[in-house]
């Protein structure tokens, strides 16, 4: 739509398009490393209640899957960082990760060329 701040900045031409005109351009996709993440489960654990029985505080049981893929003929070196809120405890974890401070991790992946790879943490 016209005036909403999005630029083309290939090497290619377009036929000229007057001013507030639509102008469609199909760019392709750039699929050099492509990251997917899934949370697989979210349960409450350890449920606390008050005296008339109402749920008044728990514990959260989270898992992800973090899938990533390169599609370079070139190996490629990431780094996947996650924010967790709140007070955490990691339970298991599928590779191994740097805890930068209390609400932050970073996994240092090396993918081979057009290879996949699966982390998962709970």
């Amino acid at each position: 739509m016209a005036g909403d701040g999005v630029a083309f900045t290939g090497e290619d031409w377009a036929e000229l398009t007057p001013v507030d005109c639509e102008l469609k351009l199909s760019i392709g996709q750039s699929r050099d490393v492509k990251v997917t993440q899934r949370k697989m489960k979210d349960g409450k654990i350890n449920v606390r209640r008050n005296i008339w029985n109402q749920v008044v505080l728990w514990d959260t049981e989270e898992e992800y899957k973090v899938e990533i893929e390169n599609f370079k003929k070139a190996p490629a070196e990431l780094v996947v960082v996650e924010h967790i809120p709140g007070y955490w405890k990691m339970a298991k974890s599928s590779d191994q990760y740097d805890k930068k401070d209390a609400f932050t991790i970073e996994y240092h992946l090396a993918l081979p060329k057009e290879s996949k790879k699966t982390v998962t943490f709970a």
